[in-house]
């Protein structure tokens, strides 16, 4: 049988004339020929759903205990919230979250203890940067409902607490703000009829802190970690018992923001870096914040204690409370402590009415070893207690230092004190051409100074009120101000003074080497400014006191010491109208030391060593012309017109019934014109004579002389000079010292009451001193003439060019002029041949013996002064002795020495002078006395 031929297929795949079977493809199947799928394990989904299984998702990474979650491109997690959200959910209680990556946030990363365990959370940035992004999404919480949050923020509501700390970490804020409103949010209910809107509402900070009032959220800034150019209210914001750590190598600043703004309507501005809100902050040693625009810390009814560095910070009239506290502002009960490591420095600023550190309501404690230095353009500290009768203190124990501004330090109801180890120095406040002020005083102040304001420039301490309450200062014993100089043209450089009603006490300390070193401004709008010295000591300064009375002030050195200031006088008291309750200075006992002088309007008054309490003044101006009528009278009772000269002296003797000074001839008293005093007691309100008048005639001389008796302890009287109208020209024997055994005697000495002269063995030619009356003006052209005899004798330079002591020539064949001296008991001298044993080291009288010299006429230059008599005073002559065998010693360039003989050497040209005065010696007879070789 033969093979039957193959049968091509429909369908066949291979070739028309393949061998074998055709190969067909397989038909496909009908949907209810389908088999059964598959359910896949761990589907969510009834085992006979439609569709594909829907699994759970497993978290990326399981936090667990000690943990470290990763954030970033090839991390756990790819932001910050993400890790933080699942890191809340664990009940693991310490976790870490690494940065891998620089990233951007655009979500709120909100830690909390929603787990209701402790979390202590740290976030290591690994040097990597967050900064915020775009369109910032809103968060909502029960007190805020929806509002602008802070990058991170750290709460516990549940009560447990929750830790934050940032490490190695950049967060940055890049001046972003979402809203536009820059105040706090509401929080809490709002008024029937309002609406919470909060969205408006700027962040209020880059990290924030909500505790519970139980200090259970806490933020830990730790080395490394930068947070920078905040653009809501803060960097860091710390409240209801959150509380925030700057430790060692942690930072906070500004590297792009240059300008704040103001925000809209219903803004306050920004707080500040640092935001506190009645809790605490601790920024440790070496923590910085710096170039910040605003300021650094701003802390409201909480505490911050600052041991770290503030620095560069830039000021910003567009802050919350303005350029007030641009470093701390501290306000509502708060507490501020400056520690011993705290550095507040290197701001260069143009707020000269703002303050460094400000302080409203609240309390400083700046310890010893804190600084802030190197500050222009703004006031270093301001205080001010808002009327809280001084229960705030800004307590100075640190160093300020190097500030430009006016003024350095102000208060305003506020009480500053200088403690015991501060220091105020090198500051310089200059106002214009005048100068400014660098501790300034305002209404209703207090200053307290214990430690030193020293080599500043401007009035170290200005008191000042200008509308409202005393303001006063006080300074305690160990405090010091010195070196103060003026800081412009037409400065002073006062150490203190008090103006505007103030008041100063000084009971104690040193006011030194200033210009000046207390100035008392009295005025008639600023009634009563007063200060008072119970002890201390104002010395070596250029002015000690400096008074201007008027305005009811006064002027009370009850205690201390003023010595060595200036050169004419220590104290100036001008003006006035005094009375016994004010507008006079009282001196007590042996608070002037040294130089003893008071300048008055009266003139320049020396009191004795041994001076009486005193109280001085100008008196009241309508007691002249009591006083000119008594003059009046008493003149015309010797054909004379007597007439008061210059201003009158008010004075009060505290205990003592005679007062003794001396006083510079003022230049309404004319040289050589007669002159009295004449004092009169008043009324305590200084406006009335109570009793007659007394005149006491005086010598009219350079220093006048004034003596009074016989007053009435507590008594205020009126005094004034009286001029007779009569010119004399004073002739005065000058003082001389002479020495047992002198060689040459003067050949006109009276020895007996006829006036016959007799040569004496040792008494020297007398010098005589001319006080001139006006119109003499050269004592070397005066020639005295007898009227009857015409004898005459001229007036001629003792040494030959000496204008201060002359002698008197007598015409040839002329007998000298007489002169007498007198012992104590009123025998007169021929000799010094005294017995050395009973007469040794006496002083004698010395004066012209007129005799029976007739009218003696005053001639210059040929022509008679008329009118213009002679009066004559006495000098002194000083007798030395010793009851030793003596030796002289001729001076020698280059003296024989022999043992046990004096010699004395001197260079050529060495000038000898009489008495240490100004009068030279002829070299010739100059010999050493030796009482023993």
């Amino acid at each position: 049988m033969t093979e039957q031929e193959s049968v091509h297929e429909d369908g066949c795949t291979l070739a028309p004339d393949h061998e074998g079977d055709c190969v067909t493809a397989p038909a496909e199947k009908t949907e209810d020929e389908q088999p059964e799928r598959e359910h896949e394990d761990g589907c969510i989904l009834p085992s006979d759903h439609e569709g594909e299984c829907e699994v759970e998702e497993m978290p990326l990474r399981a936090p667990k205990a000690g943990d470290t979650l990763t954030v970033g491109e090839n991390g756990d997690y790819d932001s910050l919230a993400a890790a933080v959200a699942e890191a809340n959910k664990s009940q693991e209680t310490d976790i870490t979250i690494e940065l891998l990556n620089d990233i951007d946030a655009t979500e709120c990363a909100r830690i909390t203890d929603e787990a209701e365990v402790h979390k202590n959370i740290t976030i290591n940035g690994n040097g990597n940067t967050i900064t915020r992004g775009e369109d910032f999404k809103t968060i909502q919480d029960d007190a805020r409902s929806t509002y602008n949050p802070a990058m991170i923020e750290v709460t516990a509501p549940q009560g447990k607490g929750v830790t934050l700390r940032l490490e190695n970490i950049f967060l940055d804020d890049a001046g972003k703000h979402e809203g536009e409103v820059f105040a706090q949010a509401i929080s809490g209910d709002v008024p029937e009829g309002e609406v919470k809107d909060n969205v408006k509402y700027v962040q209020d900070a880059i990290v924030a802190g909500y505790g519970n009032g139980n200090d259970t959220a806490e933020i830990i800034l730790g080395e490394g970690a930068v947070l920078k150019n905040f653009g809501g209210m803060s960097a860091v914001r710390v409240t209801g018992g959150a509380t925030l750590t700057m430790e060692s190598g942690s930072k906070i600043c500004d590297d792009t923001v240059t300008d704040r703004i103001k925000g809209d309507t219903g803004s306050n501005g920004s707080a500040g870096a640092v935001w506190v809100q009645g809790t605490h902050v601790d920024m440790e040693k070496d923590a910085k914040i710096y170039d910040v625009t605003g300021r650094a810390f701003y802390v409201d009814g909480g505490s911050a204690d600052i041991d770290g560095i503030i620095s560069n910070i830039k000021a910003d009239k567009d802050m919350w409370q303005g350029n007030t506290g641009i470093a701390v502002h501290g306000r509502g009960d708060s507490d501020i402590v400056l520690k011993a490591d705290c550095q507040v420095k290197d701001f260069n600023v143009n707020a000269s009415q703002g303050s460094v550190v400000g302080m409203y309501g609240s309390d400083l404690d700046m310890k010893d070893g804190a600084t802030i230095d190197n500050i222009k353009g703004i006031s270093a500290v301001y205080m001010d207690d808002f009327n809280n009768d001084y229960q705030h203190k800004a307590l100075i124990n640190g160093t300020v230092s190097n500030v430009e501004n006016n003024p350095v330090m102000r208060s305003w109801y506020g009480h500053i004190e200088i403690g015991l180890t501060g220091v105020v120095k090198d500051c310089v406040s200059e106002d214009g051409w005048k100068d400014g002020q660098v501790l300034y005083t305002n209404n209703g102040s207090r200053y307290t100074i214990r430690g030193h304001i020293i080599n500043n420039k401007g009035t170290a301490i200005y008191i000042a009120n200008q509308s409202g309450g005393r303001p006063e200062v006080v300074m305690e014993e160990g405090a010091v101000i010195s070196g103060t100089k003026s800081a412009a043209l037409l400065g002073s450089g006062v150490a203190v003074r008090v103006n505007n009603g103030s008041l100063f006490t000084m009971n104690g300390g040193t006011i030194e080497k200033n210009n000046v070193g207390v100035e008392v401004t009295g005025k008639t709008e600023y009634k009563g400014v007063q200060f008072i010295m119970n002890g201390g000591t104002i010395s070596n300064n250029t002015s000690g006191v400096k008074y201007t009375v008027t305005g009811e002030s006064i002027v009370q050195l009850n205690g201390g010491t003023i010595s060595d200031n200036g050169t004419s006088y220590q104290i100036s008291a001008t003006g006035g109208s005094a009375k016994d309750a004010n507008e006079n200075i009282f001196i007590a006992s042996d608070v002037l030391q040294g130089k003893k002088s008071v300048y008055l309007s009266f003139g320049t008054i020396t009191l004795d060593d041994t001076y009486p309490a005193v109280s001085l003044g100008q008196p009241n101006s309508t007691l002249k012309n009591s006083v000119q009528g008594a003059a009046t009278a008493k003149g015309q009772e010797k054909n004379e017109v007597w007439q008061i000269a210059g201003s009158g002296l008010w004075f009060r003797t505290q205990e003592s019934s005679d007062f003794h000074f001396t006083v510079n001839r003022p230049y309404s008293v004319y040289k050589g014109i007669g002159l009295y005093v004449a004092y009169v007691p008043v009324s305590e309100d200084g406006t009335t004579v109570t009793s007659d008048v007394t005149f006491v005639e005086l010598e009219n001389k350079e220093n006048i002389d004034i003596t009074l008796n016989g007053l009435t302890p507590g008594q205020a009287y009126a005094l004034y000079f009286v001029t007779t109208g009569v010119y004399y020209l004073t002739v005065t024997p000058a003082d001389l010292t002479i020495y047992m055994g002198g060689e040459d005697g003067y050949e006109g000495t009276v020895v007996d009451d006829e006036g016959h002269i007799k040569t004496s063995n040792s008494l020297p030619e007398p010098g005589f001193i001319f006080d001139l009356p006006k119109g003499i003006t050269d004592a070397g052209k005066i020639t005295f003439k007898e009227s009857d005899s015409g004898k005459t004798w001229t007036v001629e330079p003792y040494d030959g060019v000496s204008d201060h002591v002359y002698k008197l020539v007598p015409a040839t064949n002329q007998d000298p002029v007489r002169v007498e001296f007198t012992k104590a008991d009123g025998s007169k001298v021929i000799s010094d041949q005294f017995n050395v044993g009973e007469a040794l080291n006496q002083t004698l009288d010395m004066s012209i013996y007129k005799g029976d010299v007739g009218d003696i006429r005053v001639w210059v230059d040929n022509v008679e002064k008329t009118g213009v008599q002679i009066k004559n005073q006495t000098g002194k002559l000083h007798v030395r002795g010793t009851t030793s065998q003596v030796e002289y010693a001729d001076i020698s360039e280059q003296p024989t020495l022999s043992e046990g003989k004096p010699a004395v050497t001197a260079e050529a040209g060495t000038k000898f002078t009489i008495n240490e005065g100004d009068v030279l010696a002829s070299e010739e007879g100059i010999a050493l006395l030796f009482e023993r070789v």
